[in-house]
């Protein structure tokens, strides 16, 4: 045990951290493979995670916050340990003066650069970093990196004593993306998707002219073969366009790979459609599981490990004695962080036209009750956004800026609304963010954040009736919204709920609800059953 100990990279231990470390050393000696850890924020995972790290390597750890990557690199007793490795498109050819993607570099457009002008594994940005990155005992990365990797060229991550996965809660949910087939304007190479943008308007392809399209890319790759085989070299357009076909070749074999176990729904998007497996359970294994010893999957939101490890597959890789779920007490006072109910009836869809003027209205005076403070106003879409703003908007009695953003302005409306102060209006920033102190010190859920059940992905689980399912990611996103603002044992932060429907959300689901977030929740929202008497507080 002292050899885990004498591995803690910080000068100190906080709360509980000392005594998981060792609890989780003794059980990966004990012969366990995965460890869910649930531990609130500001109890310091990633410290835990590191020593583990260098305990069990060659060791991996991924995120899928690019911002807690930089927070972990930037740290000094935490980022000299690891090497960081990132998507292609991070890094630029050295062969052409740094000027392209490597994903387009001269050995993309020209024949024989490799080997005769490049020595990939030394000179090529990315590779080499990719080459150091596997030889070194520990590594950093993004998790959608980790899982796309699974599928690239070798060199690969593979072999590793431990993968270390935090704010793994949803991370079904992430393969699900990564393994999508698209058939876009943003997957196809354009003369392709010119060719086939008008037939697909209203409908997706069948099976029959996914084939074609699959022909078609293997002509177009071919035809470029010939081209640098003759001593042409490619334009940039077309070595995009081969980069786009090898890509959506890839995709589309392990679309077929998993056509008979992984149930497809089509999505409409917005330049074209997107094929996306119902249940992300069947591509576990070669994505993640086959790739590592041990596994540690740790966040402040499991919630219901059993149904997290059905999920994401895990009872088809490990034995039930190999997987275990630790949840870690919260250490933030409760008083510091409490949760108001303001609510005026049920935000869902159909009881909107009755409810959102008066949610407007408290929104308003939450506002003016909060004046010069920061504040973020939780919704699940931008047009539910759009109607707060609607009627909000030209009142000259509201004394503060609101920012609201849309899809494709996003991050720069939220740096704009850091740097200035006021009302954010975020839709689906309820993970990923670190709005510490003053930054954010209220937030208000302005609407329950449901999945969108218009999704086709969405509406077919609710057909097959996966009501849990349903509940378990709305609540994770709650209560993942909750923890944005209160970062730190000293911060402070007040939670305003507008919208009825998440008291019901929390009583069907009260024996998951972490202590952490109990002891905050108003207790006449408790369900009755478990509401304490004065005597018993």
């Amino acid at each position: 045990m002292g050899d885990i100990l004498s591995l803690w990279p910080m000068p100190s231990y906080r709360p509980k951290q000392r005594e998981v470390l060792l609890k989780i050393h003794e059980l990966f000696e004990g012969g366990k493979r995965l460890i869910l850890l649930e531990a609130p924020t500001g109890f310091g995972k990633s410290a835990v995670n590191t020593a583990l790290c260098r305990y069990y390597t060659p060791s991996i750890y991924t995120t899928p916050q690019l911002s807690l990557i930089n927070q972990i690199l930037g740290d000094p007793y935490l980022g000299k340990y690891f090497v960081e490795i990132k998507g292609m498109d991070n890094y630029r050819c050295a062969k052409d003066n740094y000027l392209t993607p490597v994903r387009l570099g001269l050995c993309r457009r020209e024949k024989g650069v490799i080997p005769d002008r490049c020595r990939w594994l030394s000179e090529c940005p990315y590779f080499s970093q990719k080459m150091r990155a596997i030889r070194s005992p520990m590594v950093l990365t993004s998790t959608a990196y980790f899982i796309v990797d699974a599928y690239l060229e070798p060199p690969n991550f593979s072999n590793r004593n431990l993968v270390v996965i935090d704010e793994g809660h949803l991370l079904s949910e992430y393969v699900a993306d990564q393994v999508s087939l698209e058939v876009s304007a943003k997957s196809l190479p354009a003369p392709v998707w010119e060719r086939l943008k008008d037939k697909y308007r209203d409908r997706p392809p069948t099976d029959a002219e996914l084939e074609d399209v699959r022909l078609d890319l293997e002509i177009m790759l071919k035809t470029y073969q010939m081209t640098l085989d003759a001593g042409a070299a490619l334009s940039d357009d077309e070595a995009e366009w081969r980069h786009r076909a090898e890509r959506w070749l890839d995709k589309y074999k392990r679309y077929l790979d998993f056509y008979d176990v992984a149930e497809w729904v089509w999505t409409k998007m917005r330049f074209g459609w997107k094929a996306v497996p119902v249940y992300a359970r069947w591509f576990m294994e070669q994505m993640l599981w086959s790739r590592g010893e041990k596994f540690l999957i740790s966040s402040a939101t499991i919630l219901k490990p059993k149904l997290w490890i059905w999920e994401n597959g895990a009872d088809l890789v490990f034995r039930h004695d190999e997987m275990v779920h630790i949840e870690v007490s919260y250490s933030f006072p409760p008083e510091n962080r409490p949760i108001i109910d303001v609510s005026v009836g049920s935000m869902s869809k159909v009881d909107q036209e009755e409810n959102l003027e008066p949610a407007a209205k408290m929104l308003k005076y939450i506002i003016q009750k909060h004046r010069n403070e920061n504040i973020v106003v939780h919704f699940p879409s931008y047009d539910l956004a759009e109607k707060f703003m609607s009627i909000l908007d030209g009142d000259e009695t509201l004394d503060a800026e609101i920012f609201i953003p849309s899809p494709e302005n996003r991050d720069a409306v939220l740096d704009e609304w850091k740097r200035k102060g006021g009302v954010f209006f975020a839709v689906a920033y309820w993970e990923g963010q670190d709005w510490k102190y003053d930054m954010c010190t209220v937030q208000v859920l302005a609407k329950t954040l449901y999945p969108d059940v218009s999704d086709p992905r969405v509406a077919r689980r609710l057909e097959k009736k996966d009501f849990q399912w349903l509940m378990w990611i709305t609540l994770i996103k709650c209560l993942q919204a909750y923890g944005r603002a209160m970062r730190a044992e000293d911060d402070r932060m007040m939670f305003y709920v507008l919208d009825d429907k998440f008291w019901e959300l929390l009583k069907r689901n009260w024996p998951h609800i972490p202590a952490w977030f109990k002891e905050v929740v108003p207790r006449n929202r408790w369900p009755k059953k478990y509401q304490r008497t004065e005597k018993n507080t």
